[in-house]
């Protein structure tokens, strides 16, 4: 793979912060994945819509509400209408900690 001048990464950073996306992010992603190992980290670090209700144990109506509520962190793939959506897995357990009840209720 032929690397990619920092000039150039500068400049598309620039271009794609204004829009919401961070391209350091998504070249580190796609980086991994094309080395082969990198698969499964990916997975760690981010989850599909149905991996992420899945693992939640939530529906994709409730997903949706969190990512505009709760600023659940999503990168999409594509700016595309028809892009894939990836959540990270690190803020889906923070706002999945953040709904956890500390105890049982205490009986009365």
């Amino acid at each position: 793979m032929v690397p990619i001048p920092v000039e150039v990464i500068k400049t598309v950073q620039c271009l794609l912060n204004f829009h919401g996306y961070n391209f350091k992010e998504m070249l580190d992603v796609y980086q991994q994945s094309k080395e082969g190992g990198g698969e499964q980290e990916q997975k760690d670090k981010y989850l599909t819509m149905a991996e992420a209700t899945a693992y939640a144990k939530i529906s994709r109506w409730t997903l949706s509400r969190w990512m505009v509520s709760k600023n659940l962190k999503i990168m999409k793939t594509n700016s595309a209408r028809c892009g894939r959506l990836l959540i990270s897995k690190k803020s889906l357990d923070a706002i999945l900690e953040s709904l956890c009840i500390s105890g049982p209720p205490e009986a009365k």
